[in-house]
C-alpha cells in the first residue's frame, strides 16, 4: 500500500479535513470507475441471458418499493437476482423515486447519516449499476439532483468518515461515470 500523499494537483479531493492519505486520489477514482463499468457490463450480459424471463417490468407502487428498499428498518438488500428481475425502465423510475425520497428525508430534518445510510447507499449504487446508459431527460435530471445531494451532504458532514466513504463512491460514479463533471466544481469535495 502506498501511503505517500497525493500531489496537490491531484483531481480528487475528498473530505477537506481528512489527512492526505485518506483522500481518494486519481488512481482510486480510475479503479472505481473501471470496476463500475465492468460491473455494469456483467449485469447487462446477465440481463440479456434472462430475455423472456418474467421480471418486474413496471415498478411496484411507490409505497411498496419505499417499504422494501428505502425504509431503514425493513429495507431489503439489493441482490443481483432482484436487480436482474427489475426491468430497465423500472430501474430508471426507481432511481428517480429514490432521489426524490432522499431529498424529502433531508427536507424533513433527517441527518445526512440517516438519509445516506449504508443500505440506502447500497441501493443507489445498485440502481446506478443497473440503469440504462442512455438516460432519459427525467432520469438524467434525477441523477444530477442525486449528485447535488451527495455533494451537499459531503460538504456538511466532513467529519463522518463512514458516511464520507459512501459519498466518495457515489460522487465519483455519478459525477464522473455519468458525465456530470460540471457539478463537481461547485463542491469542496469534488473528485
Amino acid at each position: 500500500v502506498d501511503f505517500t500523499p497525493a500531489p496537490a494537483s491531484a483531481t480528487p479531493v475528498s473530505r477537506v479535513h481528512a489527512p492526505l492519505w485518506a483522500r481518494p486520489d486519481e488512481r482510486w477514482v480510475a479503479t472505481l470507475t473501471s470496476s463500475f463499468a465492468r460491473l455494469r457490463l456483467a449485469l447487462r450480459r446477465q440481463r440479456a441471458l434472462l430475455i423472456g424471463d418474467t421480471g418486474i417490468e413496471s415498478p411496484l407502487g411507490e409505497a411498496s418499493w419505499r417499504s422494501a428498499t428505502f425504509a431503514s428498518a425493513s429495507a431489503q438488500p439489493p441482490t443481483v437476482s432482484l436487480l436482474l428481475r427489475i426491468g430497465v425502465g423500472a430501474v430508471a423510475v426507481l432511481l428517480m423515486r429514490y432521489t426524490d425520497w432522499i431529498a424529502r428525508e433531508r427536507e424533513s430534518g433527517c441527518l445526512w447519516s440517516e438519509v445516506f445510510s449504508e443500505r440506502r447507499c447500497e441501493w443507489v449504487f445498485s440502481l446506478l449499476a443497473s440503469v440504462d446508459t442512455l438516460l432519459s431527460t427525467e432520469t438524467h435530471g434525477a441523477v444530477r439532483a442525486l449528485l447535488r445531494l451527495c455533494l451537499t451532504a459531503a460538504d456538511d458532514e466532513m467529519e463522518d468518515s463512514d458516511l464520507g466513504a459512501r459519498l466518495d463512491v457515489l460522487i465519483a460514479i455519478v459525477g464522473l461515470y455519468f458525465c456530470n463533471e460540471d457539478l463537481l466544481g461547485e463542491s469542496q469535495r469534488a473528485p
